[in-house]
């Protein structure tokens, strides 16, 4: 079992894994911003969310920004598209500022 990494560079891409691979998507984000990424569309038949987590760059300054670590298992043959948003989530779709989308294709 391995693990993908992806960054904001394989925007747009496909990529094949095996089932019980891991995914994890790495982006950059400050929350203090109020823009978050967040999953907009997947298939937790086909992959499941693991975390979606923050991590604090090596900046310690107040406001600074980091990494937002989105991670999936793939778990059955097929076909998924997951598509992030980085977004204000109380202010609803019109807050939209960024998206970042991949093709996985899951594999025996």
């Amino acid at each position: 079992m391995s693990e993908l990494t992806l960054a904001q560079a394989d925007n747009g891409k496909s990529f094949a894994v095996r089932p019980g691979d891991a995914i994890a998507i790495r982006l950059p984000e400050n929350p203090t911003t109020g823009y978050q990424w967040a999953i907009d569309q997947t298939n937790s038949e086909i992959i499941e969310l693991l975390e979606s987590v923050f991590s604090p760059g090596s900046e310690t300054a107040i406001g600074s920004g980091g990494v937002r670590i989105v991670r999936f298992r793939a778990k059955t043959p097929g076909t998924v598209q997951i598509r992030l948003k980085k977004w204000r989530s109380w202010q609803g779709d019109s807050s939209i500022v960024e998206r970042f989308e991949v093709t996985i294709q899951v594999r025996e």
